[in-house]
């Protein structure tokens, strides 16, 4: 639907990537609040503009050597290689959940928002399925702590 890797690609992309360990990277794991009451509401055509939709975001606020891709469903992955810091990191994400609620539906009467959870090499090592797994579990977190959130500890 969305044009962008999907896990198996995201796998060897970003083991290739955190193979660089002299520079520090940061993993995004993205999910669209509510996304199953907007879709089950509006229908499955809604649920996939929002997809593409956020997907297009994702993609217009990374650089062209950035990794983003759909996880499944309603959840996304971007891996920001080369960021000098996790407080940089913090902020393109913070950048990424304003830019998502600018996209409307439904005759523009409704934004979306997204939680983010980020996890980085500098803290966590260079394993993609190590960081994948921490800014999953933060993920839940910010879902747990209201949404429309950014969790990175």
């Amino acid at each position: 639907v969305t044009g962008l890797l999907n896990q198996q690609g995201l796998l060897e992309k970003a083991t290739n990537l955190l193979s660089e360990e002299d520079k520090n990277s940061a993993i995004f794991f993205m999910d669209i609040d509510d996304f199953k009451t907007i879709n089950d509401t509006y229908g499955h055509a809604v649920g996939d503009e929002m997809l593409n939709a956020v997907g297009k975001v994702l993609k217009d606020n990374t650089r062209k050597t950035e990794l983003v891709g759909r996880y499944g469903g309603d959840e996304f992955i971007a891996l920001i290689h080369d960021v000098p810091s996790k407080e940089v990191a913090i902020n393109i994400a913070w950048k990424i959940c304003e830019k998502v609620k600018e996209i409307k539906y439904k005759d523009n009467q409704n934004i979306i928002t997204v939680s983010i959870g980020v996890s980085y090499t500098g803290e966590s090592g260079y394993n993609y399925r190590l960081l994948k797994d921490i800014a999953d579990d933060r993920l839940y977190i910010a879902k747990r702590s209201g949404k429309d959130k950014v969790i990175s500890e």
